[in-house]
């Protein structure tokens, strides 16, 4: 009899330590996940929210992309509105990571203008400060954004903060592009024609080449992939050469 109850303690100890294990995975699983679960309470607001992240995260790469990748264009550029890839010979092509951090910059300024809590009668609501990660794809640039929002509603308070959403533009693929054809240009005195449109029928881009002076040409890369949204997508930016290599 003893000898039994030995062996129901055993199996319950194992019992008790298998429910701790999955337990801990599943917390683990959820974790991983990021899984925020919202209150049906506030939902209206973590919508708006939702939305207005979307809108300004699209807008934000939008903007950066007509301005060669840049929030704030740093010289040398063309009258403050399109940076120097190629001048004097020398490339000053931004790395992704560094067009990443200025749409970053862009989408954490510009947020809170979208965000007008006043139609939200009954609802005490407390942003925090922006931050965002983004990450640019060959198809899409995905943003990982973190905005704090305390929010309080017939005496009970709620609270979230995780916001992700990517735009389906294919900037990843422009940028590469554009890459080599500077790197292309490093060779030559002059623009590479055969090189600019040979690499921009094989990426399905349209190109435009501008002239504001004898020695400046703006450069503007215009997806046509169907895949994009509907607002036209051009990266931007410009060349200085010597005058008679034009």
């Amino acid at each position: 009899m003893k000898e039994k109850r030995g062996q129901i303690t055993v199996f319950v100890i194992i019992g008790i330590l298998v429910v701790a294990v999955v337990g801990g995975f599943v917390f683990l699983e959820l974790n991983d996940l990021n899984i925020e679960r919202i209150n049906p309470e506030v939902e209206p607001v973590h919508s708006f929210v939702e939305s207005c992240v979307e809108e300004k995260a699209k807008e934000a790469v939008l903007y950066t992309s007509n301005r060669g990748g840049y929030y704030k264009i740093p010289e040398p550029s063309v009258q403050d509105n399109f940076p120097y890839y190629f001048y004097n010979k020398e490339n000053y092509m931004p790395s992704k990571e560094k067009i990443g951090s200025e749409i970053s910059r862009y989408f954490n300024d510009k947020l809170k203008e979208c965000m007008n809590f006043e139609s939200f009668s009954g609802f005490e609501i407390n942003p925090g400060e922006v931050k965002s990660e983004v990450s640019i794809y060959d198809e899409t640039v995905a943003f990982d954004v973190e905005y704090p929002i305390s929010v309080t509603k017939d005496k009970k308070s709620y609270f979230f903060k995780g916001f992700q959403t990517d735009v389906p533009l294919r900037l990843g693929v422009v940028y590469n592009a554009v890459e080599v054809f500077i790197g292309e240009q490093m060779t030559h005195e002059g623009i590479c024609i055969t090189c600019l449109y040979g690499i921009a029928e094989d990426n399905n881009f349209k190109v435009n080449v501008l002239y504001p002076d004898y020695e400046t040409a703006i450069f503007v890369f215009i997806d046509e992939n169907p895949k994009s949204v509907s607002e036209e997508f051009s990266f931007n930016f410009a060349n200085k050469y010597k005058p008679k290599t034009l």
